[in-house]
């Protein structure tokens, strides 16, 4: 704990443990302004938030500090303005946070490897399901894009957005237990085999909720062919019982569909896809996420991931 000078910056009183610290005596401190326990790259940011102080001022945040030998410390600072034998001060309790900072540091670089992994593991599980359906190669990889693009535009986080991406990559996973004769036939196909089709978000939900994603992706992979007005599948889900994220999935899961080539049909085109989009936004796709998706195509110039 200590006091400076809110004019010279200048030490007024410093305890013990500042000392001990920071490797000074009292003496040596008192003789220091508050810029010398502080790396050349802190001193702006310093005189900046002085600049700012008023009588009754208070402020907790964290700062990087030096020590004497050099050592660099990071120090959560609770600050307060007060009179101090007639001067205009600041009263400073300081606190060495440095090993709970390296802790959350190395925390969240871990973090970023093993989402880095579960990216390259989605992306590599959503190319087996296409290994089987050859007339959709690249579909989940468009989908997770162009989903992750619409999330972005929506101002969703980045984590969030990440989410996103792996949602995409294995939203159609539960289409490994279609017999591939299904997935592939040229022709329309019947109601049996209709159903059996309907039926891939339920298999997708199972073989994904087992897995502890930081983001709802089996949920995704669930509700992906919900639709606002109850009419979409599994569950007939309604508006807000859909996940934001699913409802994005949903709408890039349209516009690729529509726009690509199919086994029993031609691609559409993109403006088809669109126009569906436009058509329905309200009643079966979310109206934000439609808006966005079509101002990114029509005014933003977005062009599908090829």
């Amino acid at each position: 704990m200590w006091v400076f000078d809110r004019e010279t910056l200048r030490f007024l009183e410093v305890n013990q443990a500042t000392c001990l610290r920071y490797g000074y005596t009292r003496d040596e401190l008192l003789a220091r302004t508050v810029l010398e326990i502080r790396p050349p790259d802190e001193i702006p940011r310093l005189l900046e938030a002085v600049r700012e102080v008023h009588d009754g001022y208070d402020y907790t945040g964290v700062w990087r500090h030096c020590t004497r030998s050099g050592q660099l410390l990071d120090v959560e600072v609770t600050t307060h303005g007060i009179d101090f034998l007639g001067r205009r001060a600041m009263l400073v309790s300081a606190h060495d946070v440095t090993a709970r900072i390296v802790a959350e540091r190395a925390t969240e670089a871990a973090l970023a490897r093993v989402k880095t992994t579960l990216l390259a593991t989605a992306d590599a599980v959503s190319r087996i399901v296409e290994l089987r359906d050859p007339y959709t190669a690249g579909h989940e990889r468009r989908v997770a894009m162009l989903s992750a693009d619409i999330g972005r535009a929506l101002a969703l986080d980045p984590d969030r957005v990440e989410g996103l991406r792996v949602a995409g990559f294995l939203h159609d996973l539960g289409k490994i237990t279609v017999p591939a004769e299904i997935l592939t036939k040229p022709g329309r196909l019947s109601a049996i085999e209709m159903e059996i089709i309907r039926m891939h978000p339920e298999r997708g939900f199972e073989v994904l909720r087992s897995i502890d994603f930081p983001w709802p992706v089996a949920e995704v992979a669930h509700q992906h062919h919900e639709r606002m007005d109850g009419s979409g599948y599994p569950r007939g889900l309604h508006g807000p019982e859909i996940l934001l994220e699913a409802r994005i999935v949903a709408v890039a899961d349209v516009v690729e569909s529509m726009a690509s080539d199919r086994p029993y049909r031609p691609g559409l085109g993109l403006v088809a896809a669109l126009a569906e989009i436009e058509k329905n936004a309200g009643r079966l796709y979310d109206p934000q996420v439609s808006a966005t998706c079509l101002r990114l195509f029509r005014e933003d110039g977005y062009r599908l991931p090829t």
